[in-house]
């Protein structure tokens, strides 16, 4: 409404300009016609002029106020310009033929003059500013995308809050996009971005709604908020993280699919901030938070986030610290037959001291290791040890499994099948005694490229386990073409086994889902007698957790392999 009402102004005042000017120019038209009938000088004065000259100053005049018309109300006043020029021009030239007043003849020359120097002028200005528009397009669009940029964003964001209407600023970020990057390549990577720009800004875009890239995998949407969050959440989420099932959440580039979420952070105006500054950074902070919760997910920024993202700058600092003063150690829980209780062999779990020698739970420090660059120091570090300290008990007893958690960062970086067959050469670690637990995202992120890198791994005797199976998108259609020797049924299922029978039957289901596509299945967090008769009747091969083994240090761990029976 605002913007009519300008325009409006403006044409008014344009109009009321080329009114002006037009008169100015008859004025100067009818005074140079008089002019035109006398001959000789005339004075004023003791001085004599000529009307000739006289008639050249205001031809000249007439001439200025035309290019006013032109360079002030453009296109208006080239058209009003050149209608009064061309009727001036048959005038005169009428005046010098048919009356045969010679005297005429230069003012057809200057009429003439007139509308070339107008119509000059107009095209220039004309040209500029098109190349200005295109020059502001260019400065306003992302070019890889084609969606308004940064620059665009912040002009229409503060439009916006100028307006005074509530808003939601959303940021959604792509969840593990640098690993497509990593290994398929930068061309992957622009082509996937530009089919979700095409995709999500047809899912989200209305007419009010404003969806930009703000750079590298980060995208912002500006739509209004009237207070309902669970609808906002329910358009989201359906125009971005749908099902790996529905074809809208696959992006196809040659040869390759890629499965793509995105983590999305809100914030609202003017609840939280009166600034796009703020705005941006409250919606970053809930993102943020979005995927430490685990990816895939929205999150609505709270006042207390703000302290929260200070603790884990704080928390990555420590992380830093500890890998330079080697304060990390490694803990092994055991794992076990179901069938004959006999050892199968242990899980790698670490753990982290501070600089006071406290322990910190790891279900801080994992999280924010995850989110950093520092998940890949972190992976190696643990897998040196673990093969290192477990190479002479492996030697001693060849049917215990070593379990080693990989990150989908760390896997998908550089060449990680070769960093593993150099260690275990190094180490003197066996190959078949490996394990590797890897997660669900990490399929997500690159189906193909990921299978291929577990194929390599399986060539040469490595077993592979699908990590927290049933928390992610995992489904059988894609399981089944799965390098995977174990699924690991997360402790969150176990813990309602007994409680929800939703939550029993869910368990039932993944352990027949493991056997019909020729996996092992190991439950996690076995507490209590009740959840391992449960676990007995639906033929679960393996156990992990508290009720028969806790997590031990490694001389606890090596005296255990001499107690126990031990079967691969």
């Amino acid at each position: 409404m605002a913007k009519s009402r300008m325009e409006f102004t403006k044409n008014q005042t344009e109009w009321i300009i080329l009114t002006l000017l037009a008169l100015l120019f008859l004025l100067f038209q009818l005074i140079n016609s008089r002019l035109t009938r006398y001959g000789g000088t005339f004075a004023i004065g003791e001085t004599e002029l000529e009307y000739g000259r006289l008639c050249s100053i205001f031809n000249v005049l007439q001439i200025f106020t035309g290019m006013l018309m032109v360079i002030t109300t453009k296109r208006k006043g080239w058209i009003c310009m050149s209608i009064l020029s061309i009727l001036n021009l048959i005038m005169v030239t009428s005046t010098v033929f048919v009356q045969q007043q010679i005297n005429n003849l230069p003012g057809v020359a200057m009429q003439a003059l007139n509308l070339i120097i107008c119509s000059t002028i107009y095209f220039y200005v004309r040209k500029c500013d098109i190349n200005a528009a295109r020059l502001d397009e260019v400065a306003n669009t992302d070019e890889l995308t084609g969606l308004p940029n940064r620059r665009s964003l912040m002009r229409h964001v503060n439009r916006r809050i100028s307006k005074g209407t509530p808003f939601a600023f959303v940021l959604l970020d792509l969840d593990n996009f640098k690993s497509i990057n990593d290994t398929a390549g930068h061309e992957y990577g622009d082509e996937i971005l530009q089919q979700i720009a095409q995709r999500w800004k047809e899912q989200v875009q209305n007419k009010t709604a404003f969806f930009a890239r703000l750079g590298g995998d980060e995208f912002v949407l500006i739509t209004d908020y009237n207070g309902d969050l669970g609808k906002l959440e329910q358009m989201l989420h359906e125009a971005v993280n749908r099902a790996p099932s529905d074809k809208r959440t696959r992006f196809s580039v040659r040869d390759s699919s890629f499965f793509i979420t995105a983590s999305m952070g809100i914030s609202l105006f003017p609840e939280h901030a009166d600034n796009v500054s703020t705005l941006m950074s409250y919606a970053d902070i809930a993102m943020y938070q979005a995927k430490a919760r685990g990816r895939q997910g929205l999150c609505m920024f709270r006042q207390e986030m703000d302290s929260a993202l200070t603790d884990n700058l704080q928390m990555e600092q420590m992380l830093r610290d500890a890998l330079q003063e080697n304060r990390f150690f490694l803990a092994f829980q055991p794992q076990y037959h179901i069938a004959d209780h006999s050892l199968r062999g242990f899980e790698t779990l670490v753990r982290m001291r501070d600089a006071k020698g406290n322990q910190v739970n790891p279900g801080r420090f994992i999280p924010v290791a995850e989110a950093s660059a520092l998940m890949i120091q972190l992976d190696q570090w643990i897998m040196g040890n673990a093969l290192t300290c477990m190479q002479p008990v492996v030697a001693q007893h060849p049917d215990i499994i070593l379990s080693v958690n990989v990150s989908a960062r760390n896997l998908l970086h550089g060449d990680f099948s070769t960093y593993v067959q150099n260690l275990l050469r190094s180490t003197g670690f066996p190959a078949r005694n490996l394990e590797l637990e890897v997660t669900e995202s990490l399929f997500i992120s690159s189906l193909e490229h990921a299978s291929k890198i577990l194929d390599r791994l399986r060539d040469i005797g490595i077993r592979i386990a699908l990590d927290d199976f049933g928390t992610g998108y995992a489904s059988l259609s894609y399981l089944n073409r799965l390098p995977i020797d174990l699924l690991k049924i997360d402790k969150s299922f176990i813990d309602q086994i007994n409680s929800d029978p939703s939550g029993n039957a869910f368990v039932k289901a993944i352990i027949t889902m493991g056997h019909v596509l020729g996996c092992e299945v190991i439950s996690e967090g076995v507490e209590s007698d009740s959840q391992l008769d449960v676990l007995k009747g639906y033929a679960c091969d393996l156990l992990q957790g508290f009720l028969w083994g806790k997590p031990l240090s490694f001389e606890e761990a090596k005296q255990l392999t001499q107690k126990e029976p031990i079967q691969a």
